[in-house]
């Protein structure tokens, strides 16, 4: 029985994320406080709040194609502020 409950838990762990769990945020300028790539249009992060990844709306849209899409607008994000 604890085998199989061991292999169970692995196997919940090991499953993917939720396309739903996903969602990509756009806007015009998304600030990083990155020296590399300090700007971006978009951004993908789940459901705890961690970040995916930044880069161009098109790419991030293709790469979670069922991800909840939030589009800001000409708005300016800087992720971790909160005012």
């Amino acid at each position: 029985m604890k085998k199989l409950l061991s292999a169970l838990l692995l196997a919940m762990a090991s499953q993917p994320m939720f396309a739903a769990d996903i969602t990509v945020l756009s806007a015009q300028r998304i600030h990083t406080m990155d020296v590399a790539r300090p700007q971006v249009q978009a951004i993908a992060y789940d459901a705890q709040g961690a970040i995916l990844a930044v880069g161009d709306t098109a790419a991030l849209l293709a790469r979670y194609q069922q991800a909840q899409h939030v589009d800001v607008g000409q708005a300016t994000v800087i992720p971790g502020l909160i005012d």
